[in-house]
């Protein structure tokens, strides 16, 4: 037995040594390529995930040397095999998961370096989580299908808890999607004069939440309106490109008015 132990390690040290050797190689060459672009956010994601690449070399390392240890028993093997790809998932998982947090802030400074108005908050962090949640999904399935669980049987219960869900809270998840949307493409900002024609009301855009945006009219009245509304109708942005707009105004006065004093008067 004391052979192949030796033969495990050996095989083991050769290769995490290799890998770590090529992946710290490719690191450095992607970092060299990464100093050279516009943008922080693809240096500062290599090297946020450095640790990462070497514990999954690690693991690959580990399960590559298994491999090797023909004394154990098969039982013994694949439950091993099942833990390491179980870690190699979870590694990979949080990768994604980093990648998701840096893409949001690369997106916040891209609308901020093009003059648009800063994303809200609420709507990045919705954005964000539900990157992490699908990262965490795909993982999970990944992971139950190796140890043999029948993952179609349970998509086919999230799907249906899914659509009860969505059924119920139709109109609010509506309403969010609507918000997200509004928050990305940014037909009108904070500040900006606009009108909805489908409801007939015009005034300044006060706040654009998740669910509704706000709207204060010439009369100062605060008009709430919902998303998926505004999403299904036409929008007149008259802030932009240029806050200066032309309105016509029709006046009618008598025949034989004096011209010259109609327009004292209206100017």
């Amino acid at each position: 037995m004391y052979p192949v132990w030796i033969d495990y390690a050996i095989t083991f040290l050769i290769t995490f040594a290799s890998l770590v050797l090529v992946t710290q190689l490719l690191l450095r060459l992607l970092l060299r390529i990464a100093r050279k672009t516009s943008s922080a956010y693809d240096e500062a994601f290599l090297r946020s995930i450095r640790l990462y690449i070497l514990l999954l070399v690690l693991v690959i390392s580990l399960d590559l040397a298994t491999n090797r240890l023909v004394l154990l028993p098969p039982a013994v093997t694949q439950v091993l095999d099942g833990i390491l790809y179980a870690a190699s998932v979870l590694i990979l998982a949080v990768i994604f998961s980093k990648l998701v947090d840096q893409a949001v802030l690369w997106y916040l400074d891209l609308a901020r370096k093009a003059g648009k108005s800063a994303p809200k908050e609420a709507a990045l962090q919705l954005i964000q989580r539900t990157g992490h949640i699908i990262v965490l999904l795909v993982s999970s399935l990944l992971i139950l299908d190796r140890f043999g669980v029948n993952i179609t049987a349970l998509l086919a219960t999230l799907g249906i808890g899914g659509l009860a869900v969505s059924l119920a809270a139709q109109d609010t998840l509506s309403n969010m999607v609507s918000g997200v949307m509004l928050v990305i493409d940014q037909p009108f900002r904070i500040g900006d004069r606009i009108e909805i024609q489908g409801l007939n009301t015009w005034g300044d855009v006060v706040d654009i939440g998740l669910r509704s945006t706000r709207i204060r009219t010439g009369d100062n009245r605060m008009v709430i309106v919902p998303n998926s509304t505004i999403s299904r109708n036409f929008v007149i942005n008259y802030s932009y490109p240029d806050s200066h707009y032309r309105e016509q105004i029709n006046i009618t006065v008598r025949y034989g008015s004096d011209t010259n004093t109609l327009r004292e008067v209206i100017t």
